[in-house]
């Protein structure tokens, strides 16, 4: 078995000795506690309306937190309608992944242009190439 590092916490920056988890124990701890608030917030029938504000508010857990929740799958929110975090990009609200569709859409665009533009500047260079090697054979 080999030994653990010793890091950072980057939650709370105490030296730990890291071995299975990023987090020192006593942050993990915490967040444990966060998550376990959260979960038995959501399971009450009361809550089946509550937005992600109001579930930070009733739990006292940060939204940035609530959302790592989620996406991390632990905390499930089909059967809360009006539960939903920011996207990445823009900040609209959004139910399932990182971003929203409007976002998603750009972003492959943007990336199908870059190829695009890569794609001709290497078409270029090589058509520079052949006609450069064309001329000196010309030349010979």
């Amino acid at each position: 078995m080999t030994p653990g590092t010793i890091n950072n916490c980057p939650h709370c920056g105490k030296l730990f000795l890291k071995s299975v988890r990023d987090i020192c124990p006593d942050c993990y701890k915490e967040i444990e506690a966060e998550y376990q608030q959260c979960y038995k917030f959501m399971r009450k029938k009361e809550s089946r309306s509550c937005t992600i504000m109001e579930l930070s508010e009733a739990t006292r857990v940060s939204i940035s937190q609530i959302t790592r929740f989620i996406l991390e799958g632990r905390l499930q929110i089909m059967d809360h309608p009006n539960l939903s975090y920011a996207c990445k990009s823009c900040g609209a609200s959004i139910r399932t992944g990182v971003m929203c569709e409007n976002c998603r859409k750009e972003f492959s665009k943007q990336l199908t242009q870059l190829s695009e533009d890569e794609e001709r500047k290497a078409a270029q260079k090589d058509g520079q190439g052949a006609s450069h090697l064309y001329r000196v054979e010309k030349e010979l």
